[in-house]
């Protein structure tokens, strides 16, 4: 570290949603976006080292939130959250959210990618489906194909879309690839 390096900690105390933090991710204005077990907050910078924490999901009237697994930014500059209820996409101030009503395999959404084409891949602990963003089919998840049962039951942990556009589906059961 540098002598001007400085480690700052924020927690519920300064008004983050919970302590127990799952994940990280930035938006295109600069705001840090943050999961926990109880909720997700975002931090505005307001100035050098000093930041505005806002409250944005998770917590209802008895205190009890749901957990923000996993955060990603898409190329649209979308903001998704993956909570243990579904996935939120926030689109400037609307928020939409989706469920297995809306074909997610099921509502613990542990990661979220998107693949070169833009097709946004939602692993899940049970399967993986992806949400078309264009054509067709937009805004509409869809499973993979051939995936039924390979995937039923098996909780998706991670996905990574290679250079050669094959997709990888890291499981609790062991590594899969698919050919897109």
């Amino acid at each position: 570290m540098h002598d001007s390096d400085t480690l700052i900690r924020y927690n519920e105390a300064d008004g983050m949603s919970n302590n127990r933090v799952y994940c990280i991710a930035e938006d295109l204005s600069g705001n840090i976006w943050v999961g926990t077990y109880n909720g997700a907050s975002i931090l505005s910078l307001l100035s050098d080292r000093k930041y505005a924490i806002k409250h944005i999901m998770g917590v209802n009237k008895k205190g009890k939130g749901t957990p923000v697994y996993f955060i990603f930014r898409d190329s649209f500059g979308d903001m998704w959250l993956g909570t243990g209820k579904g996935v939120s996409r926030f689109r400037g101030e609307m928020v939409t959210d989706y469920t297995i009503a809306d074909g997610l395999p099921d509502d613990k959404v542990r990661h979220i990618m998107e693949d070169r084409s833009g097709t946004l891949w939602f692993s899940t602990k049970e399967g993986i489906c992806r949400f078309i963003t264009s054509g067709i089919d937009s805004g509409r998840f869809l499973p993979v194909p051939g995936s039924d049962s390979m995937l039923l039951g098996v909780s998706v942990q991670a996905t990574l879309q290679d250079k050669y556009g094959n997709l990888w589906i890291g499981t609790t059961e062991g590594l899969l690839k698919y050919d897109l």
